[in-house]
């Protein structure tokens, strides 16, 4: 199961965007991909770097809910996604904030 409702995603810098305006059902999962992956529940902007498993943080927050389970998430697959999964299995999430950002690599 995916999200419910759609995330608006607002940048907050060249690295940086926060995603708002969906939650998760009981025991559902909602995945995020890079922009153009039609698979994903959700993508990220068009502008936003491509997503990697070593270089992607992830910082999710529920807004206002009774649910005090933690959610979990991964980044993996081919192509990669973000998986956020609601761990409680008898109530839904709040709604919720997902920062997500790409560092930097350095090449020396």
């Amino acid at each position: 199961m995916a999200f419910t409702g759609t995330l608006s995603f607002t940048t907050l810098g060249k690295n940086t965007v926060v995603g708002k305006g969906a939650s998760l059902a009981a025991d559902a999962s909602g995945t995020i991909g890079n922009y153009g992956d039609t698979g994903a529940d959700e993508q990220l902007p068009e502008n936003f770097p491509t997503l990697d498993a070593d270089l992607t943080e992830l910082i999710i927050y529920q807004i206002s809910t009774a649910n005090n389970k933690p959610l979990s998430y991964n980044i993996a697959g081919d192509p990669l996604r973000i998986t956020i999964t609601n761990t409680d299995d008898t109530n839904p999430t709040g709604e919720l904030r997902i920062r997500v950002k790409r560092e930097h690599t350095l090449v020396l």
